[in-house]
């Protein structure tokens, strides 16, 4: 186990009576969703469940801000949120920080205004097409979050080093 990732896992749902477990639930591939969890840190802003980010099917909810989510309960849900924010919290314990750009292809989750970390599960654009959006940002909107993720960054740690790297996926 690395370090802080040892406890930066999240449920990843249930097969066969146990629990999955995924270590890249922590992970964030749009500039937009790093700097919607960068402002979840750093600011007295925390989204909560299931005020954004959250989608209630039949009875299950779906979180937009976490990797590969599947449907979950209440209680599930909150617990994997509230590991991706502990995770997330260590930046402010951090000298050296990476951010890997990977995808500009961005949705919105229209209802909440929430951007999501990757696309919806088909079957939940399918069941409410008029909810999402789908963009591709320009350089400009990237430079945009980048240098917001920079102001937040410089608001809360006296020094760090800012390594900004880029994913070998379509920009």
């Amino acid at each position: 186990e690395i370090g802080w990732l040892k406890n930066a896992i999240a449920f990843h749902g249930e097969e066969e009576g146990y629990r999955r477990v995924s270590r890249s639930s922590i992970n964030k591939y749009t500039p937009h969703s790093m700097l919607n969890e960068f402002e979840r840190v750093l600011t007295s802003v925390h989204d909560h469940i299931p005020d954004s980010g959250i989608i209630f099917e039949d009875g299950k909810i779906v979180d937009l801000q976490v990797k590969h989510t599947i449907p979950q309960n209440m209680d599930d849900a909150i617990e994997i949120r509230n590991l991706v924010l502990a995770a997330s919290e260590k930046v402010l314990e951090s000298e050296c920080i990476f951010l890997t750009l990977g995808y500009t292809e961005t949705w919105w989750d229209l209802e909440t205004g929430i951007i999501a970390n990757e696309a919806p599960p088909f079957w939940l654009v399918k069941k409410y097409p008029e909810r999402f959006e789908f963009r591709v940002i320009d350089e400009a909107e990237c430079f945009e979050c980048l240098q917001k993720i920079y102001d937040l960054l410089t608001s809360k740690l006296k020094t760090f080093n800012l390594i900004i790297t880029v994913s070998p996926v379509p920009l």
